[in-house]
C-alpha cells in the first residue's frame, strides 16, 4: 500500500518515479557506468536527463529523505530489494516498450565493459553474465545466449564451468529464459534444439550444484524433445545422464526406464551414424541399474 501511494502519487515523468524505475531494472545495486549509459539513451530516463546539477541532487535527497534510496554516490545507488522489486514490475507492466528498450541498453552497456573479448576470470566475465540477463529481459535470447553466453563465456568448449567453476553464474545467467519453472524455456526467438540446449545446461548446473531433484524435470524435458527432433545421440546422452540423475535419488524405477531408453536411442544412434560406442554405455548404464 505505501508503494501504491507513491505509485500514484507522482505523475509518470516525475523523476523520482522514473529514478526508481530505473532501479527496477536491476537486481543489484546501479553503478555509474549503466546509470550514464541509460541515461543517454532510455526513453524513460529522458525526465532525469534534463535535470540540473542541483535538480539531481535535489531528487536523490528527496528519496533518501523517504527512505526510497539507502545508498547515493556518484558510483552506486541502492534501494531495498522489494522497492526495487515493486517499481520494477510497475514499470514492466505499464511500460514494456520503455522496459525492453532499457533492458536493451544495458545488454549492449555491459557487452562493452571487459577488456578482452573473451575474459579469463570470473571477476571479469561478470559483466558478460549480466549482458545475457538483461538481454533474455529484452527480447533478445538468441543473440544473448549464442554471442554473449556460448561464444565470449563458454567458448564452446565449457570454459565456464570447466575451467572456473562457474555453476551457480551459468545457472543465474540462464534463468531469464524460465519465467515458469526450470523444465519450461521461453519459446520466443529459439528453436527446438536451441530450448533442448537451454534445458540441459540448467539440468547439469542444478546437478553439479547438488540441486538433484530439481535437475530431474529440465533433464526429461530435454529428452523428450531430442526424441520429438530425431536427435538419437544426443537423446542417448541425454537418457544416462537422466540415470545418474535418477540413481542417487533412489528412483530406481524411473533409472531403469530411462536407461532402457538410451539403448534404444544408441541403436538408432548406430543405425544412422555408426556409434557403437553409444551402444556399450547405454548397456552399461541398464546394468549398472540393475545391479
Amino acid at each position: 500500500r505505501v508503494m501504491n501511494f507513491y505509485n500514484e502519487h507522482w505523475s509518470d515523468d516525475a523523476p523520482e518515479r522514473c529514478f526508481l524505475n530505473l532501479l527496477g531494472l536491476f537486481d543489484r545495486p546501479m553503478g555509474k557506468g549503466e546509470k550514464d549509459a541509460l541515461l543517454e539513451k532510455a526513453e524513460i530516463a529522458k525526465p532525469l536527463a534534463a535535470l540540473s546539477e542541483l535538480d539531481w541532487q535535489a531528487m536523490l535527497n528527496n528519496l533518501q529523505d523517504m527512505s526510497l534510496l539507502l545508498e547515493k554516490n556518484e558510483n552506486s545507488y541502492d534501494t531495498h530489494p522489494l522497492i526495487r522489486t515493486y517499481f520494477g514490475e510497475q514499470f514492466q507492466k505499464q511500460n514494456p516498450s520503455d522496459w525492453k528498450q532499457a533492458h536493451l541498453i544495458l545488454f549492449e552497456y555491459f557487452q562493452t565493459v571487459p577488456e578482452k573479448d573473451q575474459p579469463d576470470t570470473l571477476e571479469d566475465l561478470e559483466p558478460l553474465y549480466r549482458a545475457v540477463v538483461h538481454g533474455c529481459l529484452a527480447g533478445e535470447y538468441q543473440k544473448a545466449l549464442d554471442d554473449v553466453f556460448r561464444e565470449r563465456i563458454d567458448r564452446q568448449n565449457g570454459y565456464s564451468v570447466h575451467k572456473i567453476g562457474a555453476y551457480a553464474q551459468n545457472l543465474a545467467a540462464i534463468a531469464a529464459c524460465f519465467p515458469e519453472g526450470w523444465n519450461k524455456p521461453v519459446s520466443q526467438g529459439l528453436s527446438e534444439a536451441a530450448q533442448g540446449g537451454l534445458l540441459a545446461v540448467a539440468s547439469f548446473c542444478l546437478m553439479s550444484l547438488g540441486r538433484l531433484s530439481e535437475a530431474v524435470k529440465p533433464r526429461w524435458a530435454t529428452l523428450k524433445l531430442r526424441e520429438k527432433l530425431k536427435d538419437w545421440k544426443n537423446a542417448g546422452i541425454t537418457a544416462e545422464n537422466l540415470v545418474d540423475l535418477l540413481a542417487p535419488l533412489g528412483r530406481l524405477t524411473e533409472a531403469k526406464d530411462a536407461a532402457e531408453k538410451a539403448i534404444v536411442f544408441a541403436d538408432r544412434a548406430n543405425d544412422k551414424l555408426g556409434d557403437k560406442f553409444g551402444q556399450m554405455t547405454s548397456r552399461s548404464y541398464l546394468a549398472t541399474i540393475l545391479h
